[in-house]
């Protein structure tokens, strides 16, 4: 999610940086800089709902996914794995606060810029130095992109690893499987 919003981040300071000459002209007619920052904010959240509604839809097709993954055994085996409404409330909030931390700061910069030089004749974008928050947000992305591919390197060598292990037992056909369920008891499963 981190190296997801990082880059959107950055492609909205850039896409920022080209529309100045239009911002300019915004804040030539009476905008002000709230009402600017509101406008770019606004259009993040354009982006966040589809992006929040296609998670969701994963998260449903990933759940039936991971089912159909458990290897078959001897008994019936019974997977509920229903999605539940405090997870995907989580999912909102932290959808909704990653387009106020990462639109937010795109949306300020896009807001503040000189706009006379913009409006005497500059083109939108030129001798616009590269800012030292797109350059962070890049570093950002690299070093979190480097964790997730380490982290998923040691993960499957730990699978490797735990496959080549002796389980205690050779002959599978002396094990007896038991399945309790403690629903006649009153006793609840979490």
């Amino acid at each position: 999610l981190l190296i997801v919003c990082a880059n959107v981040a950055n492609l909205l300071l850039v896409r920022g940086a080209a529309r100045r000459r239009e911002l300019g002209i915004r804040a030539a007619l009476g905008a002000g800089r709230g009402r600017l920052a509101r406008q770019l904010l606004a259009e993040c959240l354009g982006l966040a709902i589809p992006g929040a509604l296609l998670g969701v839809a994963f998260a449903s097709w990933g759940r039936e996914a991971l089912v159909a993954l458990i290897p078959p055994s001897g008994m019936p085996l019974d997977v509920d794995t229903p999605l539940d409404l405090r997870v995907l409330a989580f999912a909102v909030t932290l959808s909704l606060a990653a387009v106020l931390v990462f639109g937010l700061a795109p949306a300020l910069r896009a807001s503040r810029p000189d706009f006379g030089a913009v409006l005497k004749g500059g083109t939108p974008g030129a001798g616009v130095t590269r800012s030292r928050l797109r350059g962070a947000l890049v570093v950002a992305q690299i070093a979190l992109s480097l964790t997730a591919a380490v982290s998923a390197a040691l993960f499957v060598r730990t699978l490797r690893a735990l496959e080549e292990i002796d389980p205690g037992f050779h002959d599978p056909a002396h094990l007896l499987l038991v399945s309790t369920d403690f629903g006649f008891t009153g006793v609840r499963d979490t």
